[in-house]
């Protein structure tokens, strides 16, 4: 008698493009105001000297990390163009972000939000890179960044609903803020920084 082998290959969460940013998750970083990071890595690649063809490579820095909710990778990137500037009260546009996917059929499809700032005076590449700095020193893996947004900015036109990705939309964000700190990382709870969430002052010598 002959047994058909069992297939144990789990079905794919994402099967479809358009299966990882649903309404629910597009619905979610609309309504706020802010998209929490967590930076893991931020590559800075120098260049030297001309390729075979002559032309001069360009030296580049990229970041990369995850959100915590909705679940999905990020990236971010630096254009050296300047800050836009609006009339108030709407604020400065200091960069674009759009939702990404990525994948194949087989293996299945993940969502990426990307992020390009404008940084024309590399000031906010420097502060995210001594931030993250601080946090591998202080042996933390990973880098908090907020970006700021206006509220109802990020939501699916039909044509990105259509494909599963923003298709033709780009959206601004107008702030962002990151903590560069350096810290022990077994600090007795009592001696860590009061604003703190892990503070408490059970046990203090005082």
């Amino acid at each position: 008698m002959f047994f058909k082998k069992k297939d144990d290959k789990k079905p794919l969460k994402y099967p479809t493009a358009a299966s990882f940013w649903d309404q629910d998750k597009v619905a979610t970083i609309a309504k706020g105001t802010t998209i929490q990071i967590n930076l893991s890595s931020f590559i800075d690649e120098r260049c030297a000297g001309r390729f075979a063809s002559y032309s001069a490579p360009e030296n580049s820095q990229e970041v990369h990390g995850f959100t915590d909710w909705p679940r999905s990778l990020v990236m971010i990137t630096f254009a050296d163009e300047p800050i836009r500037e609006h009339a108030p009260p709407k604020p400065p546009t200091i960069g674009m972000w759009m939702y990404e996917v990525f994948g194949t059929k087989d293996t299945g499809y993940l969502g990426r939000l990307l992020f390009t700032f404008f940084d024309q005076d590399r000031s906010i590449r420097s502060a995210l890179k001594q931030a993250h700095a601080a946090s591998l020193a202080s042996g933390v893996g990973t880098t908090s960044l907020n970006i700021f947004k206006e509220e109802g900015v990020g939501d699916f036109s039909a044509k990105d609903r259509e494909h599963g990705y923003s298709y033709e939309s780009r959206f601004p964000f107008c702030g962002m803020s990151v903590r560069e700190r350096y810290q022990a990382r077994h600090l007795k709870k009592w001696a860590v920084p009061y604003f703190d969430e892990d503070f408490s002052k059970d046990d203090a010598p005082f």
